[in-house]
Parts: structure tokens; sequence; C-alpha cells
């Protein structure tokens, strides 16, 4: 039963290889071979970023979102997000679907980041051979030509580091490297050459943190600041928020504070006068000041729905809201009637009765990416980082280091651009409530969770506006700072393939 589906998996992981065009075949590694053409290069190279696109996508970043202490589910919700609003363990451990039907949840999260470093690593494999082999540059035929395929190489060792990243984040408890107890000390399977046939026991966290820090560091020595590609390319900069990322969860502030460093000044906060204007840039692609790195997107290619928070859908070329999760009033309460942010990260727009409530409406609608002018599509383009969270990097990272003149300075800084005048008496405080506030829908909270310590607490209070129409929380258990299940299990069929791969629940 094992071996069926296990190689069931192997079927999937070649159902999507050809599907995006990466020349590959995963079931016979012996069949590889490396790039015999820089156009070659390019064409696997877009295929990649095709998969990192999707992986990173809204739609696998909704559960860990909607697990942390910010939301209830409404009565449209259909038990959909509700085992993660209420921590309903036995549905959370088993969550999600991985195949040839369906990827979806936490199934789903795990399969889609699997297959990026699956093919990341092939793609780095075949490129280190076709560069061993140009020494009499028969395959890239200029210096030009193999800058530009050290620059490729480059490229896919940082969506390498995110994909593992992504998956210590989700499937490995918070850092300590003091532990020495299992599974606590347990980072993920490594893998690091292509080998979807691959099964072993999961790599501490130091030897995963250590393979994710050494891939982006022989990245940024390559990288150029930015793309000549372009924005929808990774460049230095992005290398440097990655690293910054990961330093941050690992609890290596001054690291963080570095590397966020590099790259806060270069690029300027949105400028807007009222919040009108501010959702008009904030919500394009081409002129938000503030995107480091997006995906490629079009009307046609690349645009992807992301209503999973907002429940929004168009009716006679109106939008509609039939939201299945809402903020809790305390959410609500972080934003002053003056942020922007209130009426464009989050809006008045649920109906419930003569009431009205808020959702969240971070991610309406990209208008570039209609078809027709005048009929909304809600579709928008996949972003990996936006300036204002090395803002927000900066400041925490500073204050924890022991300074608050510059965690303050950031921090107003960042408050000001969206409208709003931030309390910064008690930094530490301050810090938390404007990256609840701007990271809102985007996957952070469970993370600042854990690297804040905070539990979840049961029976907190609903929108007022919203009562009858959102759900009254009752967590299934106590939700302790350090509970175990802020940190996900692995999907049900890998712990059946794998007999090597250690429990984290």
């Amino acid at each position: 039963m094992k071996k069926i589906l296990y190689w069931a998996a192997a079927a999937l992981f070649a159902v999507s290889l050809v599907s995006c065009d990466l020349n590959r075949d995963p079931e016979d590694k012996a069949k590889k071979e490396p790039f015999k053409t820089i156009a070659q290069a390019r064409q696997s190279r877009d295929g990649l970023y095709s998969l990192l696109r999707e992986s990173e996508q809204l739609a696998f970043h909704v559960y860990d979102e909607v697990q942390s202490d910010m939301y209830t589910t409404t009565k449209n919700d259909g038990n959909q997000y509700y085992p993660f609003v209420a921590w309903q363990l036995g549905s959370m451990e088993t969550h999600g679907r991985a195949d040839e039907d369906q990827v979806y949840g936490i199934a789903g999260y795990y399969f889609e980041y699997s297959r990026l470093i699956q093919q990341a690593n092939s793609y780095i494999e075949d490129m280190e051979k076709a560069l061993a082999n140009n020494t009499d540059m028969s395959i890239f035929i200029s210096s030009e030509e193999v800058e530009r395929a050290k620059r490729y190489l480059a490229e896919v060792r940082v969506v390498q580091a995110l994909a593992n990243w992504r998956l210590m984040d989700r499937f490995a408890y918070k850092y300590d490297a003091a532990s020495n107890q299992s599974p606590q000390n347990l980072g993920i399977v490594l893998i690091k050459e292509f080998n979807p046939a691959y099964i072993g026991p999961r790599a501490t966290q130091k030897e995963c943190y250590d393979h994710i820090l050494s891939a982006l560091e022989t990245a940024i020595t390559v990288l150029p600041e930015k793309n000549p590609d372009g924005i929808t390319y990774i460049g230095r900069d992005y290398a440097h928020a990655l690293r910054a990322r990961v330093h941050l969860s690992m609890g290596s502030y001054a690291d963080a504070l570095a590397d966020a460093k590099q790259i806060v000044e270069k690029y300027p906060l949105i400028d807007a006068d009222n919040a009108e204007d501010f959702a008009k840039i904030y919500r394009s692609d081409a002129n938000n000041p503030e995107i480091v790195f997006r995906a490629f997107a079009s009307p046609t290619t690349g645009a992807v729905g992301a209503t999973s928070l907002n429940g929004a859908s168009v009716v006679n070329k109106k939008i509609k809201y039939a939201p299945f999760i809402v903020p809790l009033q305390w959410v609500v309460d972080l934003y002053e009637d003056a942020d922007y942010r209130k009426s464009v990260y989050i809006d008045k727009t649920v109906s419930n009765g003569s009431e009205k409530g808020y959702l969240v409406n971070k991610f309406l609608e990209d208008p570039a990416y209609r078809e027709t002018a005048d009929i909304p599509i809600l579709k928008i383009g996949v972003r990996m980082f936006s300036i204002a969270e090395a803002y927000l990097m900066v400041a925490e990272c500073a204050h924890m280091t022991g300074d608050d003149a510059t965690a303050i300075a950031y921090l107003k800084k960042l408050s000001a651009a969206r409208g709003g005048n931030i309390d910064t008496g008690d930094v530490m405080k301050a810090v938390q409530e404007e990256r609840t506030r701007e990271l809102i829908g985007e996957g952070a909270r469970l993370r600042d969770m854990i690297r804040w310590n905070l539990p979840n607490i049961d029976k907190t209070e609903i929108q007022p506006s919203l009562a009858g129409y959102a759900r009254e929380i009752v967590l299934e258990q106590a939700v302790p700072a350090g509970h175990y299940a802020f940190t996900w299990e692995f999907p049900n069929r890998d712990r059946q393939v794998n007999p090597h791969l250690i429990k984290n629940w």
C-alpha cells in the first residue's frame, strides 16, 4: 500500500512538471541532461517562476492566516475554515489534499513547496553541469551568456531557499539552537538534489537553516541589486529580504536588521493624501513603488483570484460580498478612522440586516487585469515582498537589539504614510500592533504569535454589528503560548510513505 501511495505521489510530480514545460522526467533521473543552450536554460527558468507564482499565491497561505487569533467564521463558512479558527486538531492533522484532482490546504501547501524544491534542485544541478562543461564555450557562447547563466543559477538558489524556509516556517517548531529534544529540534526532510524518490529522516533545524542561509549567501554574491529582466525576476534586494525573514524567524535579530537595512531605504512608501488614492496605488502592480519582487501577471496569464478572505463575487458588474471569515473586534480597533488601511486593508462592507461590519478586503482587484474595463474580474498579481515589511523588520529588530530610537522612527514613518499616528509609548506593543495592521491577510500573524510567545485567547469578542452573522469562537482546547499545534503536522500521505518521518504532534 505504501508503494502504491508513493508512486501515486511520484506520478503527481510527473504531471505537474510536464504541465510546466520544465523538460524533466522525474521518474527517471538518469534521463536528465544539463542545458545545451542559454535559450533552454531561460525556458526552464521561466517554468520555475511559474511554479513559484503558483506556490506563493494567497490561496496557499489563507489557512495559517485564519488559524491565528484574528478571525472568526460566518454563517457562509460551511466548516471550511472553522476547524482552524477553533483549533479542531483532529481536522487539522489530516487537512488538505494533493493529488491529480485537487491541491489545497495543509497537504497542498506541503506538496507545492516540496515540488518547488525538487525543481529548483533539478535546475541547479543542470546549470552547474552546463557551466562546468562550457570550457570550450560550446553551450554558452559568449561571456555575456555565461554571466546570464550564473545569474539564472543564483536566482534559482533563492527559490530553493524560499521553498525550504516556507516548509520550515510551518512544519518545524520555533528555533532553539540549544535544543536537542525531538521533534522540537527537527526541521524538514532536507533534499539537496533532484530526487523525487527520496525517503529519509528529518534533518535538524540547524542543518536546514544552514542550507537555506548558504544558498542565499551564494546567491547574494552573484545577483545584481535589481534584476535586469525586471521586477518579476529575483534580484539581490529580494534575496536580502528573504534572508531577513529567515533570520527573524530564527530570532537572529542583529542579522535580520542588517539584511533589512540593505533594502529599506531603496523603495519609497506610497505617497497618497487619502484612502482612495492610497487604494488605487496599493492595488496596482504597475504603479505600487513598494513592491520589491512580484510574479508576472497580465489579463490572460498569471493574475489570480484572491477572494478567500473577502468572499467577493461579481453580480451585474457590481462586487458583492459574502465572506466566510471576518476579523474580530480587536483587529478592527487596531485601525484609527484616519488610517487609510481601515477602508482598504479592511472595509466596512459586510451586510447584516441594517448593520454593516468589516471584512479583509486588502486583495480586492488590480483593474489592469480586467478583460473588460467596466466589469470587475477580482484578480491580482502575486507579490512576494513589499518594502513595508522591511520597515517592520527594522523596527522590531532595532528594538530587540536596544535601539528604540530607530524602531520608533521607522514605525512612525510607515504609519504616517498610511494616514496613521502611531503611539510608541510601549515600543514592543507598537511593533506588534503596526505589524498586525500592515501584514493582515498575508499569513504573517501565526508566525508572529510563535515568535512573540502569544497565546490564542478563547471567546474573543466578535464585531457587535455582525451578531448572528459571525460565529462566536469556542476553542476546542486551551491554546497557551508555545502550544504544539502552532506548528503543523506533516500530511497523512507523507507520513504513510516515509517511515522515517517523525511526527510533530
